[in-house]
């Protein structure tokens, strides 16, 4: 067999010039997700071909983004802001979260347990870009 040689593939931004302030990869290894503190919502690239996933624009510009282990989840936020986004992957609609109070920042340890129920450390917002996600159908890193 041929050993592996380095690879290098840039991947486009939607805006050009856009900073990328955060990267994660799926579990799986087989998409790239990216937040810009210089445009609304995700990016996420199919790294093998380097093709965009249609994400929808999105809520926000986020600085963070993170994947969920179980690669069902992608949690995003922005600086100096209270709230924070769960984005499921299979169709890429998403949830916003408000802390009860400071800013989220990425979650640490990245692990998998229910999404927090509203009134008690966050709670959801009444819709997301193609539908609704509510805490009793959904797990998430926290």
């Amino acid at each position: 067999g041929r050993a592996a040689g380095p690879w290098l593939r840039l991947l486009r931004t939607r805006v050009a010039g856009a900073r990328v302030s955060s990267l994660s990869w799926s579990p799986d290894g087989q998409l790239l997700a990216a937040a810009s503190p210089d445009q609304a919502g995700l990016q996420v690239w199919e790294v093998a071909s380097g093709i965009p996933t249609p994400v929808s624009a999105g809520p926000a510009a986020f600085d963070t983004v993170r994947w969920s282990p179980c690669g069902n989840y992608v949690f995003a936020a922005g600086t100096g802001s209270r709230h924070f986004y769960i984005f499921e992957t299979h169709r890429w609609r998403w949830a916003r979260w408000q802390t009860s109070s400071g800013s989220p920042s990425s979650p640490s340890p990245p692990s998998a347990s229910p999404l927090p129920r509203p009134n008690t450390h966050a709670s959801a917002s009444q819709r997301g870009t193609s539908g609704t996600t509510t805490p009793r159908d959904s797990v998430v890193a926290a």
